[in-house]
């Protein structure tokens, strides 16, 4: 019954514990210093930043301003922002929509040498 869900969840979290502290101990052996894991708080602000962005890049994109979408996606990166594929198909689709295909490449091989996953859309708008 409901005692038995207890104790599995107890078990869960004793593995996420143990796994947390083996992570610790793994990067501390390899120099790096210990960090702390990111608490719900931290992962729903950086994703909120992270749809921000998007947005943004989206709306530089269709206002046909792929030269605006490409900096705003730099900038997100260069701030620690981790890019994903709505990202990078949004400045894609601006530079293919703009007549400049070979940007649009560019974008794309980027996308491919960040390893962001490729959708079937980061192709269709090269063609």
């Amino acid at each position: 019954g409901s005692s038995s869900r207890r104790g599995l969840g107890r078990a869960a979290s004793a593995r996420k514990a143990d796994t947390d502290v083996a992570c610790s101990r793994g990067a501390a052996a390899c120099g790096v210093p210990e960090v702390a894991v990111p608490s719900s708080e931290a992962i729903a602000k950086r994703s909120a930043a992270a749809i921000k962005c998007n947005e943004a890049i989206d709306g530089a994109a269709q206002e046909g301003n792929a030269e605006k979408a490409g900096q705003l996606l730099l900038d997100f990166e260069r701030a620690g922002g981790k890019a994903d594929h709505r990202h990078y198909n949004s400045v894609i689709r601006a530079h293919a929509k703009c007549g400049n295909p070979v940007m649009a490449e560019r974008w794309l091989r980027r996308m491919v040498n960040r390893g962001v996953p490729r959708t079937l859309g980061s192709y269709n708008m090269l063609l």
